[in-house]
């Protein structure tokens, strides 16, 4: 393991210890069940792709949660 991703895995684990990290986000690396995978998948799609999980495409996405957000936040 190299010193920087050691780095980074102390960086994140100290995080997580300020309660600084949402645990809703976290990935669970360690458990390869079929349960804890679909868990996962779930959480990476949340987090990268939700518009995938409300059967839209991005743009519609865009147009419904992304940019009533940003107008409300420039008024």
């Amino acid at each position: 393991m190299s010193k920087r991703s050691m780095q980074k895995k102390v960086a994140l684990l100290q995080q997580k210890w300020d309660g600084e990290v949402e645990e809703k986000n976290e990935i669970e690396s360690g458990d390869w069940s079929a349960d804890n995978i679909a868990k996962n998948r779930q959480k990476i799609l949340e987090r990268e792709a939700p518009w995938v999980l409300k059967n839209m495409s991005i743009f519609d996405y865009y147009d419904q949660y992304i940019k009533p957000q940003q107008e409300a936040q420039a008024a």
